[in-house]
Parts: structure tokens; C-alpha cells; sequence
């Protein structure tokens, strides 16, 4: 839709496009070298694998059959690990007290996700769109949420540690009450967007 569209094209018309790349070109040899990987079916593509596909999802739209497994493994499981969902749509899940490790989001959409007192670590989210989401209490470590749309979403109470928020763009979300140690929002657009009673320390 439009919105995603303008979130998503966004950044290199503001002069973000090249830090925005390099971070998720950083981000794919961290999961090539750290994470079990299954490289797409496509010649000469190095993309990971959707998981229950053969191809990523620039090669191949995701299966209906695929997208159903998928989420019936993130519902059904209170521990997830090396699963990749990228370009793959989510809406109206409850992902409360799930533990993501080492998890691969790109390019995906959620929609009314509740995230709320889920642990993630080393999760990737870049160039996603999240709205009207709740991360509220949720523990994070390691994660990149980089060159992400994020809006009405509410993370209060969380910990947020080492995480990469790097040319996200805001809109009308509330972070407080939150630690985030050592994580980082350069070149980012926050609208409406609250911190209020946060620890801010080398961020």
C-alpha cells in the first residue's frame, strides 16, 4: 500500500540509502557466519530461504501452504530459532512470551502483532513495517530493526540492549520507561513519538 511504499522509499531520497544498505549487507554476512543457513535455490543468489521454501523472497513469492506452516511454527512454539520469515506478511498474531533467536524478519510487514514479554536475540528486522504492534515489557538483545517503518506501536517497559534502530522512521510510538543501553537511532525520523523516563546512556 501506499504507506508502506513511502516508508519503505524513503530513505535514499533523505541521503540514508548507503548506511542503510551497508548495515544489511553487514547484517547478512553476521547470518551467514552466526546462524544455520539455507541459501536460496536461485543461481547465484545468497539470500537465506524462506523456511518451508526453497527460494528467498525475492525469487519467489511465498506459497499460501509455505506462509501457513510458517506461522503455525511461530504459534505453535514458545521457542523459535533460525527461522526465517522474510517478505512475508503477518497480522493479528500473539507472539506474548515467545523467545526469537536468531531470526530473520526482512522485509516483512506485522500488523496488530502483540510482541509483549517476548526475548529476542539476534533477530533481524530491517526494512520492516510494523503498525499498531506491542513489544511492552519485551526483552531484547542484538537484534536490527535498521531502515524500519514503525507506527502506533508501543515497546514501554522493555529492555532494549545493543539493538540497531538506524534510519527507522516513527510515527506516534511510545518507548518508555525503557533501557536502551548501548543502542542506536542515528539518522532516524521519530514523529510523535515518545521517551519518556528512559536510559539513554551511549545511546
Amino acid at each position: 500500500n501506499a504507506l508502506v511504499s513511502s516508508y519503505r522509499y524513503t530513505y535514499g531520497a533523505n541521503g540514508f540509502g548507503f548506511d542503510i544498505l551497508f548495515e544489511s549487507a553487514i547484517a547478512m554476512w553476521l547470518w551467514a557466519i552466526l546462524f544455520e543457513l539455507t541459501v536460496c535455490a536461485e543461481d547465484g543468489c545468497s539470500l537465506p530461504a524462506i523456511s518451508s521454501s526453497l527460494n528467498c523472497g525475492r525469487h519467489q513469492e511465498p506459497t499460501a501452504a509455505s506462509v501457513a506452516e510458517l506461522k503455525g511454527q511461530l504459534v505453535g512454539n514458545e521457542a523459535i530459532t533460525d527461522l526465517n520469515g522474510s517478505y512475508i506478511n503477518f497480522s493479528d498474531l500473539d507472539f506474548t512470551e515467545k523467545r526469537l533467536h536468531t531470526c530473520y524478519f526482512s522485509h516483512s510487514e506485522f500488523n496488530g502483532i502483540d510482541f509483549s514479554k517476548t526475548n529476542m536475540r539476534l533477530c533481524f528486522f530491517d526494512f520492516c513495517v510494523f503498525i499498531d504492534c506491542q513489544f511492552r515489557e519485551s526483552d531484547m538483545k542484538y537484534s536490527v530493526f535498521a531502515g524500519s517503518a514503525i507506527r502506533r506501536c508501543d515497546f514501554t517497559r522493555s529492555d532494549i540492549l545493543h539493538c540497531n534502530f538506524n534510519g527507522i522512521k516513527a510515527v506516534q510510538t511510545i518507548f518508555n520507561e525503557s533501557d536502551f543501553y548501548f543502542s542506536t537511532f542515528a539518522n532516524s525520523d521519530l514523529r510523535e513519538t515518545t521517551f519518556n523516563d528512559c536510559n539513554l546512556k551511549k545511546v
